[in-house]
């Protein structure tokens, strides 16, 4: 029997001899109807196919359901045709069903003559670059909330002390004992909100503060004018208070 000398055979032959070795990339040619009729080391080891399990399949094995559906497969071998080649950068699925990130040229091969004699497909495996790419992205993202967030907290602090501080101070003035009880309410309304917000930044943050006893440092004491004591009294303690928390939370902010 005379061997087989085509120039689609020639030159299967010259490219598994050139490729055979290579690990790092997939590295294998289809015919023009996208059947895999050759199969690299790299190809085995990305793809997770042996030579014997993948030949003879048509290439469409390696895309997901999805790209499936939406004609990929055969799209990209038109367009390599029309063009001369097709790069992608998509996912595709494994012989184990996992997929992966895959950069893809599919380069379109014609015999001396023009006529279309099959396809030579080259992937590699983009996995780790995107998962690199992405998680300083995340990391990006989480030193700007970060920012946001602590810009956040310091104007918003200032402005309740800022607000507490006038509105104790304006206890201190009034005689009448239910007028200074609802504004020292007003002052513990700040109080609350001001509790919230250092929860909502500490939650943020992931603050190592967290993980120690949660005690709340009050503007002043909820409870009264219960003991005896005059509001003119509460007001002024409330005011101290108020200016030693507005030093604290200032200076850790």
């Amino acid at each position: 029997m005379v061997p087989d000398s085509t120039p689609a055979t020639q030159l299967i032959d010259r490219f598994e001899l050139l490729v055979g070795a290579v690990d790092a990339y997939a590295i294998f040619m289809l015919d023009p109807d996208g059947t895999v009729i050759s199969w690299n080391r790299g190809a085995e080891r990305i793809k997770g196919y042996s030579a014997e399990e993948v030949v003879g399949r048509p290439f469409a094995v390696f895309y997901t359901p999805d790209d499936l559906a939406r004609g990929k497969p055969a799209r990209e071998l038109a367009i390599a045709a029309a063009l001369g080649y097709h790069r992608d950068v998509g996912l595709q699925v494994r012989n184990d069903s996992s997929v992966f990130w895959a950069d893809v040229l599919i380069t379109a091969i014609k015999d001396a003559d023009g006529r279309l004699i099959g396809y030579a497909e080259v992937t590699h495996d983009d996995t780790d670059r995107r998962n690199a790419e992405e998680l300083t992205r995340q990391a990006h993202l989480m030193t700007e909330r970060d920012r946001v967030a602590r810009e956040l907290q310091e104007t918003v602090v200032r402005q309740i002390f800022r607000a507490a501080l006038r509105l104790s101070a304006i206890a201190n003035l009034i005689s009448d004992p239910q007028i200074t009880s609802r504004v020292l309410s007003s002052i513990a309304d700040l109080d609350a909100t001001l509790e919230e917000i250092r929860d909502v930044v500490t939650d943020c943050h992931g603050d190592q503060r967290s993980s120690r006893p949660h005690t709340k440092a009050r503007l002043f004491p909820r409870r009264f004018a219960t003991d005896g004591t005059t509001a003119a009294s509460v007001a002024t303690s409330g005011h101290r208070i108020v200016r030693r928390q507005a030093g604290r939370f200032t200076a850790s902010s």
